[in-house]
C-alpha cells in the first residue's frame, strides 16, 4: 500500500496489525514509513523507536498486579 501511494490505507493495515500483536517490528516500521508520507514526523519517529527498542519493560502497574496475584495464589496455597 506505501508503494502504491496509498499511505493512510498502509496507516491503518499497520495499526489493526499493532492491535492483535503489539510487539510486531515489522507492523511498526511500516507504521513509521506511513506516517512519514503523511508528514507525521513526530508520530513516525515514536514508531521507529519501537523498531529500535522492541522489547519495552512491563509498567510498574504490571508489575504490581502480579506481586498481588502471585501473593494471593501463595495465601491459596
Amino acid at each position: 500500500l506505501i508503494l502504491m501511494g496509498r499511505p493512510q490505507a498502509a496507516l491503518n493495515c499497520c495499526n489493526h496489525a499493532l492491535r492483535l500483536e503489539p510487539n510486531h517490528v515489522q507492523a511498526w516500521l511500516f507504521r513509521g514509513i506511513a506516517l512519514h508520507r503523511l508528514g507525521k514526523f513526530r508520530q513516525a519517529y515514536r514508531s521507529y523507536q519501537r523498531v529500535a527498542h522492541p522489547a519495552l519493560p512491563p509498567s510498574v502497574d504490571a508489575l504490581e498486579r502480579l506481586c498481588h496475584d502471585l501473593a494471593l495464589n501463595h495465601q491459596a496455597s
